[in-house]
């Protein structure tokens, strides 16, 4: 055999013909395997799941009947959150603040006494405490000296409004003993002011009739002047302030009755505030004016509040679902009943409590979501790229 091209040639074609005669007599079996078409070769049944994802529209996983009674689904019905009431809605009890007042100390000095503790009812003008001050002693003395003095003018005055009378004395000497008393007064009633706001005998008194709700004040304790010793409120009527999604504005407004879990607590809202907070909710304050008394200045509550017909901030409608129906992706979703098997739908969470969530999303009333099987539901999602 030569190894030139033409020699190679040659002496191949004997060669290609024989393969071509065997693989007609199927001599060969493999090749025959290899070369059959892909669509002949059965593929293996699989039970689970298929999804699929349209541009533009939700996700689908679509299942048979066999498949979902396998993966153990179940679905409860959605329902419109027609007039009703928001719950668990977290609050606290706070006094309203034109019922409460600071008892401060009005002279640094020392608190020789305290008659009352946190808890205690107590009457306008009841001892709370004694503070010993030498200020105090000061602001005594010096009130002394004052009206010692304003009497004295007083006296002058009507010597020399007897004596002018008599032609005795010039007007201009009777003007000046006059603007001398006039002054001297002034001076009295300041100096009588000053010591009435500090206690006049270092006893602190209660400003108004309440409830203790702090004492600072200890026997023996140094305090400077404005130190706050007591805080005093009432409490027959005490304030909610209920912290709401902003989703739920527009379903609110002052009126609407209002009650705390648990408790006979009873009341209206007064205000829907405007400004949102960090976590993106509104303060709403309640007067509760019926059963306040089993409620405690301070205390953490579950409220409920009644509403209007229930539509979020931007008018798209609630829906009220129950919560196992929720799936994170990580935004809030729920699995829709359709005619193939369940839709992916995105949601809003409006509220959520007793076992229910409000929600605002493209849903419709009877709609039906999956309760039960929803973590098997997310596994048949397409993975993302």
């Amino acid at each position: 055999m030569k190894l030139d091209g033409d020699a190679m040639t040659f002496s191949l074609r004997p060669l290609l013909n024989t393969g071509c005669l065997l693989l007609a007599c199927g001599a060969f079996p493999v090749a025959q395997m290899a070369l059959a078409s892909p669509a002949a070769v059965p593929a293996p049944a699989v039970a689970t799941a298929t999804a699929m994802a349209t541009t533009g529209e939700p996700q689908q996983v679509i299942l048979s009947p066999t498949q979902r009674q396998s993966l153990g689904i179940e679905v409860l019905p959605v329902q419109a959150a027609s007039q009703g009431a928001i719950t668990s809605l977290p609050a606290q009890v706070v006094v309203p603040l034109d019922q409460l007042r600071v008892v401060a100390a009005p002279l640094a000095g020392m608190v020789e006494q305290v008659t009352v503790a946190a808890g205690d009812t107590v009457k306008a003008g009841q001892v709370l405490a004694r503070l010993a001050s030498p200020q105090l002693l000061e602001l005594q003395r010096n009130n002394a000296v004052a009206r010692s003095q304003s009497d004295l003018a007083s006296r002058s005055l009507k010597r020399d409004e007897a004596l002018f009378a008599e032609g005795i004395i010039a007007e201009s000497r009777l003007a000046a003993t006059r603007a001398g008393a006039q002054e001297a007064g002034a001076l009295a009633r300041q100096s009588a002011g000053a010591l009435q706001m500090a206690g006049g005998d270092g006893v602190i008194r209660a400003p108004i009739a309440g409830t203790v709700l702090e004492q600072n004040a200890v026997p023996g304790q140094r305090v400077e002047a404005s130190s706050p010793l007591f805080r005093i409120g009432k409490l027959n009527i005490l304030w909610l302030e209920i912290q709401v999604p902003a989703l739920l504005a527009d379903s609110l407004k002052p009126g609407l009755e209002v009650t705390v879990k648990d408790s006979p607590a009873k009341g209206v809202l007064v205000n829907v505030g405007r400004q949102l907070g960090n976590s993106q909710t509104l303060t709403l304050r309640a007067r509760m004016d019926k059963g306040s008394e089993t409620l405690r200045p301070g205390q953490s509550v579950e409220a409920q509040v009644a509403t209007l017909a229930q539509v979020s901030k931007d008018k798209a409608a609630l829906w009220r679902i129950p919560t196992a129906a929720l799936v994170r992706l990580p935004e809030p979703h729920i699995f829709l009943e359709s005619d193939k098997g369940f839709l992916l739908v995105p949601v809003r969470i409006a509220a959520e409590g007793n076992g229910s969530l409000l929600v605002a999303g493209v849903l419709k009333d009877g709609g039906k979501v999956a309760v039960k099987g929803v973590a098997a539901l997310k596994a048949a999602l397409p993975a993302k790229e």
